[in-house]
């Protein structure tokens, strides 16, 4: 999300602007716009093509053929407001964070971390990692802290933050996957670093370690380990400070809202990765049952998490997945504590034709539900977390080995994308070895060899296809809105706009028949090529045996061609080589797998008709019940009339009962 746009002011800073078009963001740097929004502007593009902008607390880029600049100006006068005065002093008070930090962990590296050396608590590779690990960050602080009071000056804090951005996240990913082994290992040896710290450093009068109880001493470390992390969010605090009293049309608006963005999208991600590291050192230590190999032995996994699995049976489960570079491993937990169930590998490979897993991202789990089953469509899931895997070869605990595919169901949106991009690299370096693999065989096919008379094999050259291939869909496509800016047109002409069609995604991976046409181009080009050869060399011996004769008489020479066109003619009959045979049997298998599809739409055609004959019946059927039932309805109707009449007569004559008798026996007689 780092900055691609290097902005400069050249005059327009605080000027407004009219959108003229409408403007969709195709970047997380860029500002949604439409017609007859007022932007105020804060800088623009070194080729003035980019303009950016602040509207409604927003500030991004948009191209400057889609806004009419305005002569209304806002007030940009350098004077000391109060808004100014704030944002001044929450840079300072991020220059002050950042040299307490720095104090803080140096002091911890001196008191704590650099006496370790000195025992045999830790091995020495141990301490030496831990060290290394606090000088690349200490490193990577001062250097930032350095640089921080000459950007302060200039008062562009964002702009700095954003270009330091990349080497943040190297570092910080980096001491994610460290940490908790450090914190583990500590944790283990508190006791005899509590006892450690009695003996050498209690002396030390240091406000950092007051005491040196056990607790203490692992509370202090994990602090300090810790603290890096705290320190991500007291950027993103202070930042939100520093944007709130930054005004619209500052220069450094933009680049601090994307600051913003990056740290926090930072911190998460850091924290997620040190979650993981834990839950896989855990793992480590952990006893996992039916398993015979040591799951860690070839390496770190590439990623970890929980997830919900569903299978082709529709079975739902809470399981543990573990990515290493040949295959995923799949744990279920148990009662007992430390403790794991191996149930399945997978690997991405269908073992029965050799075929590369698919990778497939599920938006909608409806569209699922056919082929893992109803219940699924009743569960809590989030659709946008969802992935399949297809053509996948599984290996049960059991020792079973079957091709199959799974649903898998994550927690979260990183979650999601840290799968799909970790499969992805894994399933693309497999088809990459598969299709070298293919490469080498079809070099040695016969094929592409063909054999000389003097018994030598030369290589054909190989024919390009005669159909092209699909064209590439673009990298991206501008919107169709996107006016056309043509300098010879009057002013009163209306602005052409690009009308881009967008490729429909049914004729995206339609062509697949490259591949066929270039085998047939070289049966046929090495077919005509043996004949061309074979009838050139009768040719020259033909020629040759002419000319050796002398003054061959009339009859000899109608002798002479008669032999010879017949010995062409043998030759040219005795050219069937392996290459026609192929030929042959790659039309006849055609024209096999032509006629079985055409019964098998036979039949599908027949069994529609079937279908629609039932249908037939069905609705006839079901009109029949209608009617039943609104005869029913209007017998029920004039039971109730008659109920309710009879109830008032009732009631009116209850003093008279033998009245009531009379009538009642003088209606049901009529």
């Amino acid at each position: 999300m780092v900055d691609v746009h290097n902005g400069t002011t050249r005059g327009i800073q605080g000027k407004k602007a009219k959108c003229v078009y409408n403007y969709k963001a195709t970047m997380t740097d860029e500002l949604n716009i439409k017609i007859d929004d007022i932007i105020v502007l804060t800088q623009c593009s070194e080729d003035e093509t980019w303009l950016e902008g602040t509207l409604n607390g927003l500030t991004g880029w948009f191209p400057s053929n889609y806004v009419q600049i305005l002569d209304e100006q806002q007030d940009v006068k350098r004077h000391e407001n109060e808004d100014e005065i704030l944002r001044n002093k929450y840079i300072n008070e991020l220059k002050q964070l950042e040299e307490s930090f720095l104090d803080e962990m140096c002091k911890f590296i001196k008191i704590a971390i650099q006496p370790l050396k000195q025992n045999q608590i830790f091995s020495d590779l141990f301490v030496q990692n831990l060290i290394c690990s606090l000088n690349d960050l200490i490193k990577f602080h001062q250097i930032f802290n350095q640089n921080l009071k000459e950007i302060i000056e200039n008062s562009k804090i964002g702009n700095y933050l954003i270009s330091v951005a990349p080497q943040f996240k190297k570092v910080y990913e980096s001491y994610a996957k460290n940490n908790p082994k450090f914190t583990i290992e500590i944790n283990n040896k508190k006791e005899e670093l509590s006892k450690f710290f009695e003996s050498t450093l209690a002396k030390m009068s240091s406000p950092l370690l007051p005491t040196t109880s056990t607790i203490t001493v692992a509370i202090y470390f994990t602090k300090f380990l810790a603290a890096p992390f705290k320190q991500l969010e007291i950027y993103v605090k202070v930042l939100k400070e520093i944007q709130r009293y930054t005004q619209d049309f500052h220069v450094d608006r933009g680049d601090v809202q994307r600051s913003i963005e990056f740290y926090s999208e930072l911190t998460n991600n850091v924290l997620e990765i040190r979650k993981m590291r834990e839950y896989e050192l855990d793992l480590m230590s952990s006893k996992i049952n039916h398993i015979e190999e040591d799951l860690f032995k070839n390496g770190e996994s590439i990623y970890l998490s929980q997830a919900v699995i569903i299978n082709e049976n529709g079975e739902i489960k809470d399981r543990i997945l573990i990515l290493f570079p040949n295959n995923l491993i799949i744990l279920s937990p148990t009662n007992t504590p430390n403790e794991f169930d191996f149930e399945y590998k997978i690997q991405f490979k269908n073992q029965s034709n050799s075929i590369v897993a698919q990778l497939r991202k599920v938006t909608n789990i409806e569209t699922v539900k056919s082929s893992y089953g109803s219940n699924i469509s009743s569960s809590n899931f989030i659709n946008k977390y969802c992935f399949e895997l297809i053509d996948v070869t599984i290996h049960s605990r059991l020792g079973s080995i079957q091709n199959g595919k799974f649903l898998i169901i994550c927690s979260s949106m990183y979650d999601l994308k840290n799968w799909i991009d970790s499969i992805t690299n894994i399933i693309s370096r497999i088809q990459f070895k598969l299709n070298n693999l293919k490469k080498k065989i079809s070099c040695t096919s016969p094929i592409s060899t063909q054999v000389s008379s003097n018994g030598s094999k030369t290589k054909i050259k190989k024919i390009f296809c005669m159909r092209p291939h699909a064209p590439l869909i673009p990298h991206f496509q501008l919107p169709n809105d996107a006016p056309i800016v043509n300098n010879n047109l009057d002013s009163s002409s209306t602005q052409k706009r690009f009308m881009y069609k967008k490729p429909k995604s049914s004729d995206i991976g339609k062509y697949h028949g490259a591949d066929d046409d270039l085998k047939l181009l070289n049966v046929i080009d090495s077919l005509s090529k043996t004949k061309i050869r074979n009838a050139s060399n009768v040719i020259q011996s033909v020629e040759l045996n002419t000319s050796q004769q002398d003054k061959p008489s009339p009859m000899n020479n109608s002798l002479n061609t008669a032999k010879q066109s017949d010995q062409l003619n043998e030759t040219m009959t005795n050219t069937l080589t392996q290459n026609e045979r192929s030929l042959y049997k790659f039309i006849n298998r055609l024209t096999e797998e032509k006629n079985c599809v055409e019964t098998n739409l036979n039949s599908a055609n027949n069994e529609l008709n079937d279908l629609k004959k039932s249908n037939k019946e069905l609705k006839t059927i079901v009109k029949s019940m209608q009617k039943q039932l609104e005869n029913e309805k209007q017998t029920r109707k004039k039971l109730e009339n008659f109920i309710k009449k009879h109830l008032k007569q009732s009631s009116q004559n209850q003093s008279e009962p033998n009245g009531f008798l009379a009538n009642l026996d003088h209606e049901s007689s009529i």
